[in-house]
Parts: structure tokens; C-alpha cells; sequence
């Protein structure tokens, strides 16, 4: 099936890709959970599942607040509440890194046409 509207055929690309991803993902660490309570060191796993689960959490919020930010009525709200937010500018950050903000204002100019 061909999909004629570039934005849609990327949005179900990025789909397939992040649906790939997470499968791979939980295949391998069932994997490597399951060899890890062989050697004895249950308690790696549970440090690596907090530490990665954590990490995983961090890079969800900061995709969420970058898109939040680049919403003008909704980042107007939120720097009433977070002027002197350390956090939140880090979650800025990462979320601009990880949308690679340029190309995400092209693919909105182009999608709004």
C-alpha cells in the first residue's frame, strides 16, 4: 500500500520504527534478565532496570516538554510556574536534541500547507 501524504508516511514510518525498537528492546532484556538471575546477580537487574526505566522516563518527559514548549499559550503558563526551574530547562534541552527542532519547524511548515 502506497501512502500518498508525505507527513503520514513518515508519521507511520516513525511508528514502525519505534514498534521494531521496543520489541527488540523487550526481547533483549528478557534475554539479559534471564541470564543475569542465572549468575546469581538479581540485584544488577533490578540497578539496571531502575537506572534504564528512569532514563526512559526522562527522554518521555522531555519530548513532552519540548512539545508543550513550542505551544506559545501553554509554554506562557508554564514559565509562570517554572522561572527558576533547573529541571525544566534540561528537559528543554534533551527534548530539542532528540527532535532535532529544525527539521521538526520544516516538517510543520510543510504539513500546514
Amino acid at each position: 500500500y502506497k501512502i500518498e501524504n508525505q507527513s503520514l508516511a513518515g508519521f507511520a514510518g516513525f511508528l514502525a520504527i519505534l514498534i521494531i525498537f521496543w520489541i527488540v528492546c523487550l526481547l533483549a532484556g528478557n534475554f539479559l534478565s534471564k541470564l543475569i538471575k542465572l549468575s546469581g546477580l538479581g540485584f544488577l537487574d533490578r540497578i539496571g532496570g531502575f537506572i534504564f526505566g528512569g532514563a526512559k522516563i526522562f527522554l518521555i518527559f522531555a519530548i513532552l516538554v519540548f512539545c508543550v514548549a513550542r505551544i506559545d499559550f501553554l509554554n506562557d503558563k508554564l514559565d509562570n510556574f517554572a522561572k527558576n526551574s533547573y529541571t525544566l530547562n534540561l528537559l528543554k534541552e534533551t527534548g530539542s536534541f532528540i527532535m532535532n527542532q529544525p527539521l521538526t519547524e520544516n516538517s510543520l511548515d510543510h504539513a500546514s500547507e
